[in-house]
């Protein structure tokens, strides 16, 4: 992503912030992998990320949306606040290999807890590139969509 469309994005987030009243903020923009992440540092991340980030999700599509009318080819890019979803999928990552561990041990099949799109594909993901014994698949029916552990037949 070029430095322009990374400050255009900065300066999306920085006016919404500044509507509701949020200050003393600053932004770090990593780049990993193939997406660009926006970190915000706030003390006022409670409101940022809402119940179980749905808040922060929300700011996304907001900033989504307010770029698409300045550019046509919006890049993907992720907002993050006080590295939030980034600890996040470290405990998914973490709960998977956990899990995975127990599969393995007892040959039973496993159910995680309910997760979102962006959480059972980085789930599906990771056993499928790093366990060739194992898959996973997506059950049930929003917003109760789990993700099944199970050995490989």
């Amino acid at each position: 992503m070029n430095k322009e469309v990374n400050q255009e994005i900065k300066n999306i987030i920085l006016e919404i912030l500044m509507k509701m009243s949020i200050d003393n903020v600053s932004i770090e923009i990593k780049q990993k992998d193939d997406k660009t992440i926006f970190n915000i540092s706030t003390n006022d991340s409670a409101l940022l990320i809402g119940r179980a980030g749905e808040n922060l999700s929300a700011l996304g599509h907001i900033v989504y949306i307010m770029l698409a009318r300045k550019i046509t080819d919006v890049p993907f890019f992720m907002i993050d606040v006080n590295n939030y979803r980034q600890d996040k999928i470290q405990n998914i990552i973490n709960l998977v290999e956990n899990t995975v561990s127990r599969v393995e041990q007892s040959k039973r099949n496993e159910l995680l807890m309910p997760m979102t799109s962006y959480e059972r594909k980085l789930v599906h993901t990771f056993i499928a590139e790093k366990y060739k014994n194992l898959e996973s698949i997506s059950i049930g029916e929003k917003p109760n969509r789990r993700v099944l552990i199970k050995l490989v037949s």
